[in-house]
């Protein structure tokens, strides 16, 4: 009985298949792409054997901000692909489909689709688009001069140009074309402003008032803050604490010892003015005795404490 053949002709057209979403997707999240609708089943059944015996293609464009991983269903085999990464892949024969699983996300990122587009067996593969690898969570353009420099420029009115946050805390960090700022620090989850500047000259910075109980200023030796004359290395305000005539000490949290010790009353409805004191033969890194003129009946002065150490 003579042999019989059976002759399938190459495909020369390429199959898009189905997108898949990952927009609100998290880390450890997957999905499987199948190759079920070009003919290739699990288990090897096919209705179309060409794709049983012989290998394809796919082009895979991950045009979303999400990093993953890509594994094969059939062989195991598998390779990482970054967000907005084109890579076209060989697969085996009776390949059934690939697995993705998300290994990162960028933030906001303005596409969150993954494509794959089958070509037959011996189909030519066309060229990718000049494009290239999509620009996933940039929004314009980043401009550099000769000296890398990041450059903005050509704003005609107030342009915000930085923008630093995170979940839940949008907009922690900001500048702006004119040169207002606010920088805000997270604590337990909530913003604190530190510091903002403002465009106007009345006011122009604005420090927040419970962050001078830390030291603003604690540097290395030529690194200072540098002064007309002299300098200052660490300075720190701290308090109220109540003086007595007799002598109070304190902790002044300087943390070294003070060259001098900046004493400012708050006298309430006292009304009476008062001098200080500093025993400076008793100074340490950690405390001060001082002395105030006012007693205030036995209850000592309301006094804040400004500590300098050059």
């Amino acid at each position: 009985m003579p042999n019989t053949y059976i002759k399938y002709e190459e495909k020369e057209l390429s199959i898009p298949l189905p997108a898949i979403s990952l927009a609100n997707l998290s880390v450890g999240q997957s999905g499987v792409v199948s190759f079920a609708n070009i003919g290739i089943s699990a288990g090897g059944v096919s209705s179309n054997p060409v794709n049983v015996k012989s290998a394809g293609t796919i082009l895979i464009y991950n045009e979303s901000g999400s990093g993953l991983l890509i594994k094969f269903q059939l062989s195991g085999s598998g390779f990482y692909l970054p967000a907005g990464a084109w890579q076209p892949i060989q697969i085996g024969a009776g390949e059934t489909g690939y697995q993705w699983t998300i290994i990162y996300n960028l933030p906001s990122p303005p596409v969150t689709q993954l494509l794959t587009s089958y070509y037959y067996p011996g189909e030519p593969i066309p060229p990718q688009p000049t494009l290239g690898n999509s620009p996933i969570g940039i929004g314009g353009t980043v401009t550099t001069s000769s000296v890398q420099t990041l450059s903005n420029e050509t704003n005609t009115v107030p342009t915000l140009v930085i923008d630093i946050g995170q979940v839940g805390n949008t907009q922690q960090i900001v500048i702006n074309s004119d040169g207002s700022a606010t920088w805000n620090v997270i604590q337990s989850g909530t913003p604190v402003l530190a510091f903002s500047i403002a465009n106007n000259l009345t006011n122009p910075i604005t420090l927040n008032k419970p962050a001078l109980r830390f030291p603003v200023l604690q540097s290395t030796a030529g690194n200072n803050l540098g002064l007309l004359a002299g300098s200052i290395s660490r300075m720190i305000v701290d308090g109220p604490f109540n003086i007595r005539l007799g002598g109070t000490t304190v902790n002044h949290s300087l943390g070294v010892i003070p060259d001098f010790i900046w004493c400012i009353s708050d006298t309430g409805g006292i009304g009476t003015a008062a001098y200080y004191a500093v025993n400076f033969g008793t100074l340490s890194s950690t405390q001060a005795t001082i002395y105030c003129s006012n007693d205030n009946g036995g209850s000592g002065t309301r006094t804040w404490i400004m500590s300098f150490k050059a």
